[in-house]
């Protein structure tokens, strides 16, 4: 059963099955619930309030520009020494380049260059990216890059951006409601800061791990509380790494928060 077009508002146990609930009042049983609708998950809010998104101080600037350079063959990083205060990440794609700067921001800065606070605006669309932000990048640019490199910022007409945050680590990835399950995977579980290049790649495990749980359980009539518990005791501590490691590696950049 495929639903579109609807909202998730709540999650209740109803006959010992989990019942989900949509905006609009309808509502529909389910035996297991995998929430994996990214870092603003309505499931994480519903199953673990307590822990929520905080602003660590800096965000990413992203951009992709048609303007190309001949010797751009592979990805670069550029990280110069911690109390700069940045790191540059440039690749080639087809036609161009694809960059990511990472700059610190007070919650008020970003708010200026985003019309709304960090907490809210997880992730700002083109429309969102004021000139007051193109300057502060723009400035950046040409402060700390090389200048072929600040060239291919300037050149970048179509911006977005992202505000880097942080989570408490997770406890727990499944949740009884009823006789069925809830869980939690990728970033609605524990979304981490992109320099640990874990977030798609812990979302991926987690979800091939969780596919081989529901076979043993289906193909082979093992028990459901006891595959998903053993998927948990598996994939768990490497979310709670990954959570853990990106404050380290943010401060060893200079960003953000102390």
């Amino acid at each position: 059963m495929l639903q579109t077009g609807v909202r998730v508002t709540g999650l209740s146990a109803e006959h010992d099955r989990p019942l989900l609930h949509f905006a609009g009042g309808d509502a529909a049983p389910a035996d297991l619930v995998v929430f994996a609708d990214g870092r603003s998950s309505i499931g994480r809010r519903l199953l673990d309030p307590q822990r929520r998104l905080h602003y660590a101080g800096y965000v990413a600037h992203r951009g992709q520009t048609n303007t190309t350079q001949p010797d751009l063959r592979d990805f670069l990083r550029f990280e110069p020494s911690p109390h700069r205060g940045m790191q540059f990440n440039v690749a080639p794609i087809p036609g161009g380049a694809d960059w990511t700067f990472y700059l610190s921001a007070t919650p008020a800065q970003y708010t200026d260059f985003f019309g709304a606070p960090p907490t809210r605006r997880v992730f700002a669309l083109p429309q969102h990216v004021t000139a007051a932000a193109r300057t502060e990048v723009d400035a950046s640019a040409r402060r700390y890059l090389p200048d072929e490199q600040a060239a291919l910022v300037h050149a970048t007409t179509t911006r977005m951006a992202a505000p880097v945050m942080d989570i408490e680590p997770p406890t727990r990835m499944v949740w009884p409601i009823g006789g069925g399950h809830a869980v939690l995977l990728g970033d609605a579980l524990a979304p981490v800061r992109p320099h640990t290049a874990r977030g798609a790649n812990n979302g991926i495990e987690q979800a091939w791990g969780l596919t081989a749980a529901l076979t043993q359980h289906r193909k082979y009539h093992a028990d459901l509380t006891a595959a998903l518990d053993g998927w948990q005791r598996r994939h768990l501590p490497a979310a709670v790494a990954a959570v853990q490691l990106g404050p380290a590696l943010g401060r060893q950049f200079g960003l953000g928060a102390a």
